[in-house]
C-alpha cells in the first residue's frame, strides 16, 4: 500500500513540533508542503496559489495531479512560491512517520537552498552524463574512500581523524584522475543534496548508510547523498563553525575537513576492492547494451519525434536517466523538451533522446523515440498529441502525423 496522505498529515505534526536548529536560519515547519498521493495534489502551509483548488480542514486540495509535481524536490508554485514536493507514489510504503517526515525536511532544504540567490546550492547536473562511471581505478579509490569514511564515523574519539585522513587521501587521488569539472560536480552535489540528506538524518537521529562496498558505478549523484552526509558528520566533530562557512563561500566539505585533518597514507589497493571495480566496470558496459535492447523491444505504439531545430531540454530526473552512448540518452521517468514550434513532457514512461550534437543533453535533441504506448489520440485542432503520460503541444501549426505500421512519426 503507498504512503497514505494521513501518515504525511503525522509526519508534519512531528515537523511542526520540533524546535531543534537543524542548519542556521533554516525552519522546517515554516515551508509549505505540497503533495500527490496518487488521487490529488494537497498543499500545506500556503494559500491557494491560482483559482482550481478547494479548501479542506488545514489544506488546499487540487483534483488529480498538478504541474507543479513531477518529483520529490522543491518546486515553484503557479503565485511564486517555493514549495517542498512530494510524490508519495515514489517512496517506501513500508516508511515510518518520523522517516517520512525525514524525507519531507530533506525537500524543505532545497526550498531553503532555492531562497538563495547567490548559486552558492547549484550543481551542474549535466556533468554527470560525461563522468568516467567505467574507470576501474576511480572505482576503487570510490570504495576505499567510502570504507574509510565508515570507520571514521564510528565513536572512537581516538581513531577517527586516522581514517578521515585515509578518505581524503583516497579522494584527492581520485580528484587528480578526474576532469576538473567532474570534481567540481562531485562538491557541488555533496553541498547540495548531501547536506539535505545531513538535516533529514539529524530530524529523524539517524545515521548515513553505506553499500556493502560502494555505490554502483552509475549512481555518482546518489552517492554524494552519503557522502557529503559523512563529511559533514566529521566536521561537526570538529571546533569550526564551517556551516558558516558554506552559507558565505559555498565551500566544499571535503576542503574544509582536509584544512584541520591531514591526509593518511592510503595503503593498498585490496584485490577484492579491485576485482570489485573491474566488475562494476563490465557491469556498466552490459547494462548499457541490456537497456538499449529492451527499451527497443517494447510492445505498443511507438512515437518517433524528428524535429529540424533541435529540441531544448527543460526538465528531466537525473536519478532515472542512463548514458547509452553516440548521443542517446535512456530517461526512465520524466522528460520536458520544447524549442520554438513545440513543447512537451513525458512522464511516468521511457523515452530515448538522440543528440543534435557532441553533449548529449546541451545540444538539443534532434529524435525523440518514446515506446510502449497505447493508441494516441491528436485533439481536435490537432495542436495537441496525448498519450498517457505523454504530452506534446504545438504552439503554430497542427501536428502532422504519419502512421507506419506501429510507429507515429511527428515531423517539426
Amino acid at each position: 500500500m503507498p504512503v497514505s496522505t494521513a501518515l504525511f498529515r503525522q509526519a508534519l505534526t512531528l515537523i511542526q513540533a520540533d524546535t531543534r536548529c537543524l542548519w542556521p536560519n533554516f525552519v522546517p515547519a515554516a515551508i509549505p508542503y505540497l503533495i500527490y498521493d496518487g488521487h490529488g495534489t494537497v498543499l500545506w502551509r500556503a494559500p491557494s496559489p491560482e483559482p482550481g483548488w478547494q479548501e479542506q480542514k488545514d489544506a488546499w486540495v487540487y483534483p488529480g495531479r498538478h504541474p507543479s509535481v513531477t518529483a520529490n524536490t522543491a518546486t515553484r508554485l503557479p503565485d511564486g512560491r517555493l514549495a517542498a514536493s512530494l510524490m508519495l507514489s515514489s517512496l517506501d510504503s513500508h516508511l515510518t512517520a518520523l522517516q517520512l517526515a525525514g524525507l519531507a525536511v530533506h525537500e524543505a532544504f532545497h526550498v531553503y537552498q532555492e531562497g538563495d540567490t547567490r548559486g552558492l546550492w547549484d550543481a551542474d547536473e549535466l556533468a554527470a552524463l560525461t563522468y568516467p562511471v567505467a574507470d576501474p581505478f576511480i572505482l576503487a579509490a570510490r570504495a576505499l574512500e567510502s570504507a574509510a569514511l565508515q570507520r571514521a564515523l564510528r565513536p572512537d574519539a581516538n581513531t577517527w581523524p586516522l581514517h578521515a585522513g585515509r578518505a581524503l587521501a583516497w579522494r584527492q587521488a581520485r580528484c587528480e584522475r578526474l576532469a576538473a569539472e567532474h570534481v567540481t560536480y562531485e562538491r557541488a552535489m555533496e553541498r547540495k543534496e548531501g547536506l539535505a540528506h545531513y538535516v533529514e538524518l539529524g530530524f529523524a537521529q539517524a545515521v548515513p548508510v553505506f553499500p556493502p562496498v560502494d555505490c554502483a558505478a552509475e549512481a555518482v549523484r546518489q552517492r554524494a547523498y552519503t557522502t557529503g552526509a559523512a563529511y559533514a558528520l566529521l566536521l561537526d566533530r570538529l571546533s569550526l563553525d564551517w556551516k558558516t562557512l558554506v552559507e558565505a563561500s559555498g565551500a566544499a566539505l571535503d576542503e574544509l575537513l582536509a584544512a584541520h585533518i591531514l591526509p593518511a597514507e592510503r595503503g593498498p589497493m585490496s584485490p577484492e576492492v579491485q576485482a570489485w571495480a573491474g566488475a562494476e566496470a563490465a557491469r556498466v558496459a552490459h547494462r548499457q547494451q541490456e537497456a538499449r535492447r529492451t527499451f527497443e523491444g517494447q510492445r505498443g505504439q511507438r512515437l518517433v519525434l524528428r524535429s529540424v531545430q533541435p529540441l531544448w531540454l527543460r526538465g528531466f530526473d537525473p536519478l532515472n536517466t542512463l548514458v547509452l552512448g553516440e548521443g542517446a540518452v535512456l530517461h526512465h521517468r520524466f522528460l520536458q523538451f520544447a524549442n520554438g514550434a513545440v513543447e512537451g513532457e513525458v512522464l511516468g514512461q521511457g523515452c530515448l533522446t538522440v543528440a543534435a550534437g557532441l553533449n548529449p543533453l546541451l545540444s538539443g535533441f534532434r529524435e525523440i523515440i518514446i515506446p510502449g504506448l497505447e493508441a494516441a489520440r491528436l485533439s481536435g485542432d490537432g495542436f495537441t498529441l496525448e498519450a498517457g503520460g505523454v504530452r506534446i503541444r504545438s504552439h503554430h501549426v497542427p501536428l502532422q502525423a504519419n502512421t507506419a505500421h506501429a510507429e507515429l512519426s511527428l515531423e517539426i
